[in-house]
């Protein structure tokens, strides 16, 4: 009789040159990691021996919990603006081309499909026409005053639809 002694082996690949963890990713990213693995070794402690159907529930629960802080540092990371030397030390205005200083950093509290989320980002304010914005609105597509993301917007549709 040929029997099976346990899951098929996998085939590993290993890269030549090893890279720690805390090289690879940036650490705004790392964190949100780290607390979410502990969030998830304290499902596993306080949960034992628990039914499937309680640890789906309870993983699903930590990895919601965790869906904010993941995008917020995602956009910390992937924004130029957001990054110490992204931007110059003026910025044409979007609206009449005249170069502005940095007037300050403003929050932005936005609900996405992740969850609420607050990001601070740098503010201009043209003198010449008045006008108010920040690079990472336009670069994340926001509108004035907006509080929803995209996909929550595509959400209502669909919820309305």
């Amino acid at each position: 009789m040929v029997g099976k002694t346990g899951p098929p082996a996998q085939q590993v690949w290993r890269s030549a040159r090893k890279i720690p963890l805390s090289e690879a990713l940036p650490g705004g990213i790392v964190a949100q990691l780290d607390a979410l693995g502990q969030a998830l070794m304290h499902v596993a402690r306080t949960h034992h021996d628990a039914t499937l159907a309680t640890l789906e529930q309870e993983t699903l629960t930590v990895m919601r919990a965790a869906m904010a802080g993941l995008l917020g540092a995602v956009l910390q990371t992937s924004t130029s603006s957001l990054q110490p030397g992204g931007i110059g030390r003026t910025v044409p205005c979007p609206r009449c081309g005249e170069r502005v200083p940095l007037a300050g950093w403003r929050s932005r509290t936005l609900t996405t499909v992740c969850g609420t989320l607050t990001v601070e980002r740098p503010w201009y304010h043209c003198a010449g026409c008045q006008q108010g914005w920040s690079p990472s609105d336009l670069t994340w597509d926001l509108a004035p005053r907006t509080r929803i993301s995209a996909g929550v917007a595509d959400w209502l549709v669909d919820l309305g639809a």
